[in-house]
């Protein structure tokens, strides 16, 4: 693994997105290359200061029913009563 490979996968890596042999290879790298390990470094405290100052988005319930209502509307659909709440249920047929 080259500086370019681990560049390009460091955000899949910090997001634990990829597999651990590909993640045991980035980790030999970064053992080895001070440029790679520093950038990598910087990338993960950008992305804890933007994770604590930032809150996730959240639907509320009225938005997401109204949505999901108009949705079933637009397509036609019957309407199915949801096995748990806020759950997806669209009537389509195989």
């Amino acid at each position: 693994m080259n500086c370019r490979d681990v560049q390009a996968l460091n955000g899949n890596y910090l997001d634990g997105e990829l597999p651990e042999e590909l993640c045991d290879r980035m980790r030999r790298h970064l053992l080895g290359c001070p440029a790679c390990r520093e950038e990598m470094n910087s990338l993960r405290m950008t992305l804890e200061v933007l994770r604590e100052t930032h809150a996730q988005p959240s639907l509320s319930e009225s938005f997401a029913g109204s949505a999901l209502e108009t949705l079933a509307r637009e397509l036609r659909l019957p309407a199915r009563e949801a096995e748990t709440p806020g759950q997806l249920v669209l009537g389509i047929r195989e």
